[in-house]
């Protein structure tokens, strides 16, 4: 099991242990279990880092075998090289269709194919009104052959305790999973809602769409509406949609970019860190990944490398994650985020080469200054290296 997904497994066990005057920790526990899973479901695709009825009656899962779209002829290669692609902008369109009316604010996207990291995941984000209050929708998509992966989209064994999971199996065997986990309020405040419905077909394509009952990114204390937008069995109309088949073929066929591995981030970025700083760590075994143990610490340093070698994705990246960047007098675009306890650096390189940098602490309380300033962090993005 993937450390990420023992971690959250952990959390979960010791959350059923709870008491409910412990309500305020299990929950956290259990928000922490989703955010890995989120990042598991990304970095198992890629390591982009632009890269689950309502609980209090029955508790479990159980499947249902249900008509479903009819089996579709995947996608041809194309021995032109051009591959097919589906831009973040259509992915919007796409989804924003299959909505009910409503308002739609703070739309995000991340196509696929068409010069885009190979490695994916394309992802969508977006916030809805259909005037009973805002509620985020979240959607990626990703292609993997990894059974563990797979495993993981399906509803667990046992059943969890603290939400409901159904599987429904459509006529083309794909299955569809839809998650509903539900978080308490503060004193007396409506709780919070994460609906997912994933579907898993069986050439291993996945599209997952999560649902909020708020609109903002993160967790808050408390919901905006009292359910999310979609029933679950509208969950499950959406992520079968046929529709979804050109983004499974863009990402399917998309052509090799050359991306670095993370053995090479790694010996990249080591002689750019101060004398003395490195003290362990090891590049990752997906694509573009490194992470460095650090000095004074215990401080890692996250170092993320992904190639947008099309001219039309650097230009949906840019618009889409630099939009208030600072642009160079060479034409790289520059993002600081010190908002949060991890500072962040963000660097969009002319040649499409995105370095992305954050120094966090494996403490959840850590007095100790992070060893590397904002100004190194910069002068590491930066580099002239990340060129060659």
């Amino acid at each position: 099991m993937h450390i990420e997904d023992r971690l959250g497994h952990a959390l979960g066990q010791a959350a059923e242990g709870c008491t409910l005057e412990a309500q305020p920790l299990m929950d956290r526990g259990l928000r922490r279990g989703l955010q890995l899973r989120r990042r598991r479901r990304i970095t198992a695709a890629a390591g982009t880092a632009l890269a689950v009825g309502l609980i209090g009656t029955g508790i479990g899962y159980g499947v249902t075998a249900l008509p479903g779209p009819a089996p579709t002829t995947p996608a041809p290669a194309h021995p032109d090289g051009n591959g097919t692609a589906m831009s973040g902008q259509e992915i919007l369109t796409l989804l924003k269709s299959l909505l009910p009316p409503g308002r739609v604010t703070q739309e995000q996207a991340i196509g696929a194919g068409g010069g885009r990291p190979a490695m994916g995941p394309a992802t969508a984000s977006l916030v809805f009104d259909d005037g009973h209050g805002p509620a985020r929708f979240e959607l990626g998509a990703a292609r993997t052959n990894n059974k563990d992966v797979l495993a993981s989209e399906r509803c667990p064994t046992p059943p969890s305790k603290h939400g409901t999971c159904s599987e429904t199996r459509l006529r083309d065997g794909s299955v569809v999973s839809v998650f509903k986990t539900s978080f308490n309020g503060k004193s007396g405040t409506a709780g919070t809602l994460q609906w997912d419905g994933t579907i898993v077909t069986p050439a291993g394509d996945r599209l997952w769409l999560d649902e909020y009952n708020y609109g903002t990114a993160g967790f808050p204390a408390s919901g905006t509406r009292p359910a999310p937008p979609l029933t679950p069995a509208q969950l499950i109309t959406v992520v079968s949609d046929k529709g979804w088949n050109r983004l499974f073929a863009a990402i399917r066929y998309a052509m090799p970019d050359h991306q670095l591995t993370g053995k090479q981030v790694f010996a990249k970025t080591l002689p750019l860190l101060p004398p003395g700083m490195h003290t362990g760590g090891a590049g990752s075994n997906q694509e573009g990944i490194a992470g460095l143990e650090l000095d004074r610490g215990p401080y890692l340093l996250d170092v993320n490398v992904t190639r947008w070698p099309g001219a039309a994705a650097r230009s949906e990246i840019a618009a889409q994650y630099y939009a208030h960047a600072q642009k160079l007098p060479d034409g790289t675009l520059l993002l600081v985020d010190t908002r949060t306890d991890h500072n962040r650096v963000y660097a969009l390189h002319p040649n499409g080469v995105s370095v992305q940098l954050m120094v966090n602490s494996s403490l959840r309380t850590n007095t100790t200054p992070p060893p590397l300033s904002v100004a190194q962090l910069k002068a590491i993005a930066l580099d002239k290296t990340w060129n060659h």
